[in-house]
């Protein structure tokens, strides 16, 4: 019989023993790599310890007929849709409980396209990670 300090079960690789394999920001470029013309930069000279900043960009061509708030207020409800699953993918690799707070989403029109009928904006959303 086998007494619990010889028991040879608890030390088992095949245990399930929760682990953090990716940093957080290893899960969100990765996540943030999968979607066509988007990218992250990281960090801001204001970070600390606790918090660390960082930006998802994109640009894309639009009608012109499109307002600049109405632009603001698209990419807002996208970008934050793409946060939540980043939230998700956060809790997934380990992260318990993931604060993301949103600091601006900013739509700047570039340049024109197609004899004036298209522009091309440049959408930059600024975010700030809780670690």
């Amino acid at each position: 019989m086998l007494t619990p300090a010889n028991d040879v079960y608890k030390d088992s690789p095949n245990r399930y023993v929760p682990t953090i394999t990716q940093t957080q920001e290893e899960i969100i470029e990765n996540y943030i790599s999968k979607i066509a013309g988007m990218n992250v930069d990281f960090g801001e000279s204001n970070d600390n310890e606790e918090s660390l900043t960082f930006h998802l960009n994109l640009q894309e061509s639009v009608p012109m007929h499109n307002s600049n708030e109405m632009m603001v207020a698209t990419y807002r409800k996208m970008l934050s849709e793409i946060i939540k699953v980043i939230k998700d993918r956060l809790r997934d690799g380990g992260y318990t409980n993931p604060q993301i707070d949103e600091r601006f989403v900013e739509v700047s029109p570039g340049m024109y396209r197609s004899a004036g009928y298209q522009t091309i904006f440049h959408i930059r959303g600024c975010y700030t990670l809780s670690k």
